[in-house]
């Protein structure tokens, strides 16, 4: 773990601790993502307008392919997918437990 750390401080990219919090999933993963305050008015999904220079961005600038998995099986919930492509993802996908195999599906609930 220690040389991990090292690694990711060497190239400028580390974090100690991190605490985010939010209302809903979604808006906390705008404020991880974004550096952005918890919105809790609204729906993020719904009136998300703005074009925000995200972590996904940022990474893919670098040479860097993102992936973002939703733990949720349906990615469209909340949408979720939609958010996520404007973030600048280049794959969105939800977990389903048909791509899993015995030992991962067991803990599926």
């Amino acid at each position: 773990m220690i040389l991990c750390q090292e690694f990711w401080i060497r190239q400028g990219f580390y974090v100690e601790r991190f605490y985010g919090n939010s209302v809903y999933t979604l808006a906390g993963q705008m404020v991880t993502l974004c550096s952005l305050l918890p919105v809790t008015q609204r729906e993020i999904g719904l009136n998300f307008t703005l074009a925000l220079h995200a972590l996904p961005t940022i990474l893919a600038a670098q040479g860097y392919r993102t992936m973002f998995f939703e733990g949720y099986r349906d990615i469209r919930f909340n949408q979720t997918d939609v958010v996520m492509k404007k973030l600048g993802f280049h794959v969105i996908k939800a977990m389903e437990a048909e791509s899993l195999n015995d030992s991962e599906r067991s803990h599926v609930w």
